[in-house]
């Protein structure tokens, strides 16, 4: 239940235009959040498969070894494909088709791989975004970074969609089928109680550290606004749903726990961001539209046509002469 869901939230950001350190915060935190959480579900399930009795200090050690090496390999995974991809991306200048097809392949192809070496494929995809973005960002024509924009928006909603029609479909099933068996309200309440508090303590925490070193602190307004946006989803019920049961006879019970709690946090949490960003008077930006980008390509293209018309009656010119 640790990874959070960035959809609902990023959708109400975009439409208030809120500052852009809130933005990077709750979404960076979210797809991190997420590639950290499935690398700890494979630790925690290989420990489901040796059994209680494989529980011991050292192995608990390899655990943590086990997690530095997946984690630690995808990120520096992404970084070096993010490089490597940022100086290729140069030669694609004059050819610029290519770029939104070599950006989606470089990225998938860092995926691949780090999921090939048994690493964390989603911080591999993820940091080598980052790095590309950081370094290649500004070389893009106007054209591609739409193309890529609004190619990964539609990507991503559609995926996003997949996977609630998922949720609802085993929703009708769980709840339908066997609802009084497999409902605990203890485990609900306790639950919805933990992931709440530990993710203010976790918030209202680490910002209070990363303000004794940034200029400009983060405001409290925006620090309650990101501890109200975990919001689970997608991560969260995947997570639950693929564990089999004959590791963990009661996981339907802890699926259906899930389940209410998505749907919890989804409707009343965040059905409340947008009136809560306007009633705190969160600071917004502008930094959502980008029309400029077009509008420079295009005057980049209007002034190289008149140097051209220029150069041709320059040369008629002094050819007549």
């Amino acid at each position: 239940m640790s990874a959070v869901d960035p959809v609902t939230v990023i959708a109400v950001f975009e439409e208030v235009k809120v500052n852009m350190v809130l933005y990077i915060s709750v979404f960076g935190e979210s797809i991190l959040n997420d590639g950290v959480a499935v690398v700890l579900y494979q630790v925690f399930e290989s420990f489901l498969e040796i059994g209680d009795a494989a529980i011991t200090f050292v192995n608990l050690w390899r655990a943590v070894i086990k997690f530095s090496i997946v984690a630690g390999g995808g990120t520096l995974m992404g970084c070096v494909f993010g490089y490597l991809g940022s100086f290729v991306f140069k030669a694609t200048k004059k050819f610029r088709m290519l770029e939104p097809m070599f950006i989606f392949i470089n990225c998938y192809t860092a995926y691949l791989i780090a999921e090939l070496l048994d690493l964390s494929a989603i911080l591999s995809i993820i940091f080598c975004a980052f790095v590309m973005m950081d370094r290649s960002e500004g070389e893009m024509s106007a054209e591609s970074h739409v193309v890529v924009k609004y190619s990964l928006k539609m990507m991503a909603n559609t995926a996003e969609i997949i996977i609630f029609i998922m949720l609802g479909l085993t929703s009708v099933q769980e709840f339908m089928t066997d609802f009084a068996h497999n409902w605990n309200t203890g485990l609900f309440v306790v639950t919805i109680i933990a992931v709440t508090v530990y993710r203010f303590m976790s918030v209202y925490g680490l910002t209070w550290i990363l303000n004794q070193f940034r200029i400009k602190p983060i405001p409290y307004n925006d620090q309650f606004v990101m501890s109200l946006s975990g919001l689970r989803g997608g991560i969260a019920f995947s997570l639950t749903k693929v564990v089999p049961p004959h590791l963990l006879p009661h996981i339907h019970q802890m699926l259906t726990t899930c389940i209410a709690i998505i749907f919890f946090t989804s409707f009343v949490q965040g059905g409340s961001i947008g009136p809560l960003v306007e009633y705190l008077k969160i600071k917004g930006d502008d930094h959502f539209e980008q029309p400029h980008l077009l509008e420079d390509d295009e005057k980049r293209e209007e002034e190289k046509e008149e140097n051209e018309e220029s150069e041709i009656s320059e040369g008629l010119i002094a050819k007549n002469l």
